[in-house]
């Protein structure tokens, strides 16, 4: 079954942009798994492929490096074995659109592992910039229970020969079997610039209640609580479609113009018995040709939690919007900013290079980010 991208992984994209921002503990690796890219010109595929890649089953000394254990390996025991892939860096061949991807875990002959071994696959593009902030370029993401994602014909994200693509994954094996000499395999749809229907060039944008390249978990006070996140975009457009990732006792996440005084989105998780979020509704803008942001106004995310506990929850809340934006001018989306703090920290994090901020917990954003949070907790919902 294939879904459209916003409805299949715009909540997948906030959430595993959490997990690539550093709040999970260090898993082991996966084997000294290589790259190799493919074109298909026929069906017009990008194929990438990473291999062998090795977990170890539960008991069988994977684990993760967890905080307090003096840096060891501890053993997950029934949370199951967690393995991370080095990040890998291909080269795109192509000229044209891409417009859909999926995910598959292949074991050594070929057959299809199950899904839910992937606990999460990024894919950046490092060499440009988010549209809210210096980060690099999150162009989507895959879950243990995202489908193949696929965006409608008439639109496409722009790509060149020679732009640089970035995949991590991390996978989570529940069984006490290994998995052994396993592939990764990663298909991209794309249009060919030659061909005589230029689809209408898009950019995935991402905005979430914590600051850029800082860890997106944040602790959940008893009671009401409110988080937000102020910045202003880089280029004017339109958004075409927005969704959220929320955690357990969200009540509400919304979007405001802050320069204009008016809300512009707003959505409650639709939540299961025990009271977890299991869906959130994605809002699409086609038949009005989007909502407009300007790079003259300034807009807020806020994620809004009532906790019933009566105590304090760590890590427990998170808030993050993804979406699709049409630019005015897709020319004019600038790259990335390879001396800000913002880029260096995500970059260190992504790329798991030493540093002070290698852990994803350091950033301090320069004087002059358009960025502020704001948070207010009460006993019960303000008033005003």
């Amino acid at each position: 079954m294939r879904t459209p991208l916003l409805a299949g992984g715009i909540a997948l994209m906030a959430g595993a942009f959490g997990v690539a921002g550093g709040q999970a503990p260090r898993p082991t690796e996966a084997g000294s798994a290589h790259a190799r890219l493919t074109v298909d010109t026929v069906r017009h595929e990008i194929v990438i492929e990473i291999a062998p890649i090795h977990v170890a089953g539960v008991g069988q000394g994977g684990g993760m490096d967890m905080p307090g254990m003096g840096g060891g390996t501890a053993g997950m025991g029934a949370m199951g074995a967690m393995a991370e892939i080095t990040p890998r860096t291909v080269s795109i061949p192509v000229n044209g659109w891409l417009q859909g991807y999926a995910v598959d875990l292949l074991d050594s002959a070929g057959r299809s592992l199950p899904h839910r071994l992937i606990h999460h696959v990024n894919l950046l593009i490092p060499h440009q910039r988010d549209l809210f902030s210096q980060a690099m370029l999150r162009l989507g993401a895959v879950g243990s229970e995202t489908p193949p994602v696929e965006l409608p014909r008439v639109l496409g994200f722009r790509v060149r020969a020679g732009d640089s693509l970035a995949v991590t994954a991390m996978l989570h094996n529940e069984s006490p079997a290994p998995v052994t000499n396993a592939r990764l395999v990663v298909r991209m749809r794309y249009v060919p610039a030659s061909t005589w229907f230029r689809p209408l060039s898009i950019y995935p944008i991402y905005l979430d209640v914590m600051p850029p390249a800082a860890v997106k978990a944040y602790d959940l006070p008893a009671g009401h609580s409110e988080k937000s996140w102020d910045a202003r975009p880089a280029v004017s457009g339109r958004i075409l479609a927005v969704g959220a990732h929320l955690h357990k006792y969200a009540t509400e996440i919304r979007l405001e113009d802050v320069t204009a005084h008016h809300v512009i989105w707003r959505a409650a998780p639709v939540v299961g018995r025990t009271g977890e979020p299991v869906d959130m509704p994605v809002r699409k803008y086609w038949w009005r040709l989007g909502i407009p942001v300007s790079v003259d106004h300034v807009y807020r995310l806020t994620a809004v939690y009532d906790n019933p506990t009566g105590h304090t929850i760590p890590d427990g809340a998170m808030g993050a919007l993804g979406g699709v934006i049409y630019p005015d001018d897709a020319g004019a989306w600038p790259s990335v900013d390879s001396t800000s703090t913002v880029y260096r920290v995500d970059r260190d994090v992504t790329f798991r290079v030493d540093g002070d901020h290698a852990d994803g917990r350091g950033a301090e954003l320069p004087q002059g980010t358009p960025g502020r949070m704001l948070t207010h907790t009460a006993s019960a919902p303000p008033t005003d």
